[in-house]
C-alpha cells in the first residue's frame, strides 16, 4: 500500500512538473555569427549552448552546426533570461546572456580558440558580440574579475570557519571590483542589475557550502567556483 501511494505520489507530481513548464513562456532566440580563420581541419565542428530549462532547471545542450565558411545560425527555445556558455570547443566557452524573442551574433577567431586552450585556459576573452544583445553581452563581459579559477583546499589546518572567511573575502574583492567597474557603464544600461543578482546568487551558493562544512567531517576537500580574469 505505502509503495502504490508513494508511485502515486511520483506520478502527479511530474504531471504537474510537466503541466507548469508547458505553461511557461517559450520563445525562440536565434544565435550567429563567424568563426574567423575557420578550417574544418581544425577539428572544431560543431558547437553548443546549455540552455536552463524552467522548473527542473536542467540545462540540456543545443547544438550548433558550423558551416565550411566558419558561419553558424540556429534558433533555439528560450523559456527565461539566463546566464549561460556557449562551448565552442572541448574545454572552451563564451559566456552568454539570453532572453526571449530576440537575438546575439558572434564573431572570434579560431586561433583565439586554439591559444585559449593552448595556454590551459577555458574563456574565449575575445568576441565581437552584435544583435538585440550585443550591447549587453559586451559590458558583461567587461565585467573584471580576480583569477581563472580560484581553489579553496580544506584540510586539518584550515577550519572551515576560516575557510568561509577566505573564500567570502574573494567575494568581498570582486564586489568592490564590480562597483567600480558599473560607475563606467552608460545610465541606462541593463548590466548592473544582472551583475549584481549573479554575484549574490554566487556568494549565496558559497556560504550554503561552508556552512555545510561546519556538520561535515573531512580532511581535504575543495570548493571550486569560477573567476575570470
Amino acid at each position: 500500500m505505502n509503495s502504490l501511494f508513494i508511485r502515486l505520489q511520483v506520478a502527479f507530481c511530474m504531471i504537474i512538473t510537466g503541466m507548469v513548464a508547458f505553461a511557461m513562456p517559450s520563445d525562440s532566440l536565434t544565435i550567429s555569427g563567424r568563426i574567423r580563420g575557420y578550417d574544418p581541419a581544425s577539428g572544431v565542428r560543431l558547437m553548443s549552448v546549455n540552455v536552463v530549462q524552467p522548473v527542473t532547471y536542467k540545462t540540456p545542450p543545443r547544438v550548433i552546426n558550423i558551416n565550411p565558411d566558419g558561419t553558424f545560425s540556429r534558433r533555439i527555445n528560450v523559456a527565461m533570461p539566463q546566464y549561460t556558455q556557449l562551448i565552442v570547443a572541448p574545454r572552451c566557452y563564451i559566456d552568454l546572456y539570453m532572453t526571449p524573442s530576440t537575438d546575439i551574433s558572434l564573431e572570434f577567431d579560431l586561433q583565439e580558440v586554439i591559444d585559449a586552450a593552448a595556454r590551459g585556459e577555458r574563456e574565449v576573452k575575445y568576441v565581437d558580440f552584435g544583435g538585440a544583445l550585443g550591447r549587453l553581452n559586451e559590458e558583461l563581459a567587461a565585467l573584471p574579475y580576480y583569477g581563472i579559477i580560484q581553489t579553496h583546499t580544506f584540510s586539518e589546518a584550515m577550519s572551515p570557519d576560516q575557510a568561509a572567511d577566505s573564500i567570502m573575502r574573494f567575494y568581498d574583492r570582486q564586489q568592490a571590483a564590480m562597483e567600480e567597474y558599473i560607475k563606467e557603464l552608460p545610465a541606462d544600461s541593463e548590466a548592473p542589475e544582472i551583475m549584481r543578482a549573479d554575484l549574490l546568487w554566487s556568494r549565496y551558493l558559497a556560504d550554503r557550502v561552508c556552512r555545510l562544512q561546519r556538520f561535515t567531517p573531512f580532511v581535504a576537500g575543495g570548493i571550486l567556483f569560477r573567476m575570470r580574469a
